[in-house]
């Protein structure tokens, strides 16, 4: 059987092609395929690399490939690697494996960066998690209501007339942040008010012209009068209060920090008549008549 490097030569000048040709065809250099030609396999950079020469170069010359590649791993398998006159004695350098490639250095470098700054990321935004909770919580005690029994305002003074009960007493649901104060009443009277808060707002309640309730509820209270003519409400922050007068939905009281002044008869709601303050009236003061000179008398008159 003819060399492959015979075979192949000897194709190529059937052809009439030159070295230089099939270089600038197959883009095989010329030094590479002068020694495939003469089967020096030792000058190739490797058989991986010497296996896609011969295929190229078969397939370019239309000589069989598969034949010509069946031959070439006949012959390295059988065999032996020679030392190359330039190394042989020398210790051959141990390379470096190809999966530490550069490629796969920097996208390894770059993937570490990321994770970096995304942990650094996460922590920091953890971070300003738990002190914005910390602040929210700190927000929340100062603001807590404690659940034991209130203590009524020193404006708080119970009813002296003939239902000494009368007065509402503030009873807590369970609620820490803002308990529902339902204030109790004896008897039932003609007009039934309750008032059911949003927002914090202070207000103060006279059940028949006796002042029944002063006090500065929060979100989520309720509060329940009686009374047997009218009810009058007044509140510094008309939009926190929400009305219900003998059942019926009233709404809210009025706006965002508007002071509201209402009073609520078995008729429906009315807003209290200012009493006009008296104009004073100035006197005139009164002024001294002079007093006559007396006229003199001529002599001989």
């Amino acid at each position: 059987m003819e060399p492959i490097g015979q075979r192949l030569r000897q194709a190529r000048e059937r052809l009439g092609l030159t070295q230089a040709e099939v270089e600038r065809a197959t883009h095989i250099r010329i030094h590479h395929l002068a020694a495939i030609e003469r089967s020096d396999w030792d000058a190739l950079p490797s058989p991986v690399q010497a296996r896609g020469f011969l295929r190229n170069y078969a397939e370019f010359l239309g000589v069989n490939a598969e034949a010509i590649l069946i031959d070439y791993a006949g012959l390295i398998g059988n065999r032996r690697p020679r030392s190359r006159p330039e190394t042989a004695g020398v210790p051959s350098l141990s390379r470096r494996p190809r999966w530490l490639s550069q490629d796969l250095l920097v996208t390894t470098a770059i993937a570490l960066a990321v994770l970096a700054t995304l942990v650094w990321g996460g922590s920091h935004l953890m971070a300003s998690m738990r002190q914005q909770t910390q602040a929210d919580l700190n927000g929340s005690v100062g603001l807590t209501i404690p659940t034991s029994a209130v203590t009524p305002s020193p404006t708080t003074a119970l009813d002296t007339g003939p239902n000494p009960t009368s007065a509402p007493v503030l009873v807590p649901t369970g609620s820490i942040a803002s308990p529902t104060v339902t204030p109790t009443l004896a008897g039932a009277g003609a007009v039934s008010i309750r008032l059911e808060f949003d927002k914090r707002a202070w207000i103060r309640v006279l059940v028949d012209g006796s002042e029944k309730y002063i006090g500065r509820p929060g979100p989520g209270d309720n509060l329940d009068f009686q009374a047997e003519k009218t009810i009058e409400l007044i509140t510094g922050n008309g939009a926190g209060v929400h009305v219900f007068l003998n059942g019926q939905d009233l709404g809210r009281l009025g706006d965002l920090g508007q002071d509201v002044d209402r009073i609520y008869t078995v008729t429906g709601a009315q807003t209290p008549t200012p009493t006009p303050s008296p104009v004073p009236t100035i006197t005139p003061r009164i002024s001294s008549t002079s007093t006559p000179s007396a006229t003199p008398i001529a002599p001989g008159g």
